[in-house]
């Protein structure tokens, strides 16, 4: 009787161990977002363990090489050091450059022995290194990388995500985290909405109003959102802005990770924070309206009338653009309501001046003349759809979110268009 229990305990012992044994070689289905073109998978593992290194052949990869190291460091609990140069270890993560790779394309192999990561560019050798990153799989406390072969080219040369600072406020550290979720899933442009009728949150030297009254209002605001536990109003002012070195220290953060920034500051509508500090920029004899509350559109524009509206958006995109090596910048342009302009005799003494039809044509001068100036800074204009009214200014890119109709409107005349309609992509 006790040989058999004996017998007994030993056969399910040892059928455990096979089992475990048998469980380290089993690998899970591969999951990698965004899907790759193509990839063939093979019977090969690579271990993840304290000898492993992370080897990058070109001074332009040693970001994505210590990322590397330090993201497998984390999860794995293992010492995996980058080193510069060549070396025949096994284990080994190869990151190069190939020029026979498109821009943003990427080819990653990985063998039993070693993986290399290669494109023609740093951002390609960073989207193989993210999706490297999600193929780490782990059995007990064994990691490794499955056997396989990647080539993978985007589709789409814009990729991007919004942020809306101006009704709700986030910190450098939330904005850093945005960043690295762009970056994870090969997303290469942050549009961050820096301003609006909401607050205005980004330091500009020359005025100083804007973040001492601008990037504040009375209090939180938004009680749908209040209803969640989002942004209790504790009764005090709400608001914030970022320093131009956080700016810059910002800019840098997503520039190692492959993203890049465009900011946008709204004209001519969505200005109520910029008149509350300095009111002589809206239109003539109209008297200023509180900041706005959820659910309503505010009424108050720029005056197109005044030049010193141009010479303040003016001076505000020379320190913009010191900040933002974008090659775009956006100006909003949505939702400009008509009817100030309509009774401004400025803004009507412009339209006369310049030839103009209507109040549409007028700000199609008004975003004409700001892309002038941009242009003139080697640097291109983006807006929402609505720039299309009163025809659309000659190099300017369409961002089309009221549907997709303007942005098919703006690539027939030969524009940039990105498509980001409402439903489904607005969150």
């Amino acid at each position: 009787m006790n040989n058999r229990k004996t017998n007994v305990l030993f056969t399910l012992a040892l059928w455990m161990l096979l089992g475990a044994c048998s469980q380290s070689m089993v690998r899970e289905k591969i999951s990698i977002i965004p899907k790759p073109d193509h990839m063939i998978e093979n019977k090969d593992l690579l271990k993840i363990n304290d000898q492993m290194q992370v080897v990058y052949l070109d001074e332009s990869l040693a970001f994505a090489a210590n990322y590397l190291a330090d993201q497998l460091s984390a999860r794995t609990k293992m010492n995996v050091v980058v080193q510069e140069g060549t070396t025949t270890g096994a284990g080994t993560v190869f990151l190069t450059l190939d020029s026979t790779e498109a821009k943003e394309a990427y080819s990653l192999i990985i063998n039993n022995t070693k993986a290399t990561l290669s494109a023609s560019t740093p951002s390609g050798t960073f989207y193989a290194v993210q999706s490297l990153l999600q193929l780490v799989q782990s059995s007990g406390d064994q990691f490794f990388l499955p056997g396989l072969e990647i080539k993978d080219e985007p589709r789409f040369a814009w990729r991007g995500m919004h942020l809306d600072v101006s009704r709700h406020f986030f910190g450098v550290d939330k904005i850093k985290k945005y960043i690295d979720y762009l970056s994870m899933y090969k997303l290469n442009t942050f549009h961050w909405h820096l301003t609006d009728d909401h607050g205005w949150r980004i330091e500009i030297k020359k005025y100083p109003l804007l973040t001492e009254q601008a990037a504040w209002r009375e209090s939180v605001g938004f009680p749908s959102n209040q209803a969640k536990g989002l942004d209790e109003d504790d009764g005090k002012p709400y608001g914030g802005f970022y320093t131009q070195e956080e700016v810059k220290e910002i800019v840098k953060y997503a520039q190692d990770r492959q993203v890049t920034i465009v900011p946008e500051i709204e004209m001519p509508a969505h200005t109520s924070a910029v008149l509350k500090a300095y009111p002589d920029l809206a239109c003539e004899g109209l008297d200023m309206e509180k900041i706005v509350r959820e659910g309503t559109l505010s009424r108050n524009v720029f005056c197109a009338g005044k030049e010193e509206t141009f010479d303040f958006l003016e001076h505000v995109m020379d320190e913009v653009l010191t900040l933002f090596p974008s090659e775009y910048i956006h100006v909003g342009g949505d939702e400009a309501p008509k009817d100030h302009w309509e009774v401004c005799n400025l803004c009507q003494k412009r339209i006369k001046t310049e030839q103009l039809a209507d109040e549409h044509e007028l700000q199609s001068y008004f975003i004409t003349r700001m892309e002038k100036y941009l242009n003139g800074k080697e640097r291109k204009l983006i807006g929402w759809d609505e720039i299309l009214e009163g025809g659309l200014a000659p190099n300017a890119a369409v961002m089309s979110w009221r549907g997709v109709a303007g942005g098919i409107a703006a690539a027939k005349a030969h524009h940039e268009a990105v498509m980001t309609p409402g439903f489904p992509l607005y969150f």
